[in-house]
């Protein structure tokens, strides 16, 4: 994204920051740095400041943007709700363009392009945490039709930590008795990790 487009898009937004603060203490990343440039309206200043030309990408901007979780916690905390998540997600495709980025986004981007996920799994695997589950059938969950497809996502489906997510959506489902199915390995990265990165244009339409 070039410096016109960001102007356009984001101007009218950034300007909404009037600086007060209170989103300090709901960002997770300033309470850990505690530097004003990892605070939300640290990073609306200095989008606001690339777009008015007072202040240029660099290796120090490109640190501030990118050390954003991108949790959407300031915006929940702001009273002009500055959408400081998308603002940041824009500035990022800025840097993308000016060769300004983390090298581990380059990893993450062919991993989804080679094998669909995050973490460089077989995607075949995408169900392993019905392993977890006792007393399943084998197969269970993977129908060829249903009223519901239940789209899991990378990190619920490789992460052991995130992995309780389906198993116990899967239960209420069932309880509730919901006819859904999974898409096993015929699901793919949905392209958010892609779009955080300031990559959207490698997701394949």
């Amino acid at each position: 994204m070039n410096i016109v487009k960001l102007r356009k898009l984001s101007y009218d937004e950034v300007a909404k920051c009037n600086k007060c603060g209170f989103c300090l203490p709901n960002c997770p990343v300033y309470l850990v740095e505690g530097k004003e440039s990892s605070a939300p309206r640290g990073r609306n200043a200095i989008t606001r400041a690339v777009i008015e030309e007072r202040l240029g990408w660099s290796e120090d901007t490109e640190k501030a943007i990118f050390s954003c979780l991108g949790c959407g916690a300031c915006t929940a905390a702001c009273f002009p709700k500055v959408e400081t998540k998308e603002l940041v997600f824009r500035d990022r495709e800025c840097l993308v363009g000016e060769g300004l980025y983390p090298g581990i986004a380059d990893r993450v981007a062919k991993s989804i392009e080679d094998a669909h996920n995050i973490s460089d799994d077989d995607n075949e695997d995408r169900g392993e945490w019905r392993e977890f589950i006792k007393d399943l059938p084998e197969g269970a969950f993977e129908k060829k039709q249903a009223e519901v497809i239940f789209f899991v996502g990378c990190v619920a489906s490789f992460f052991p930590m995130a992995q309780k997510i389906p198993m116990h959506m899967s239960h209420i489902m069932q309880r509730a008795e919901v006819d859904f199915t999974i898409l096993g390995g015929e699901e793919w990265c949905c392209g958010f990790p892609l779009i955080g990165a300031g990559m959207p244009e490698k997701i394949r339409r």
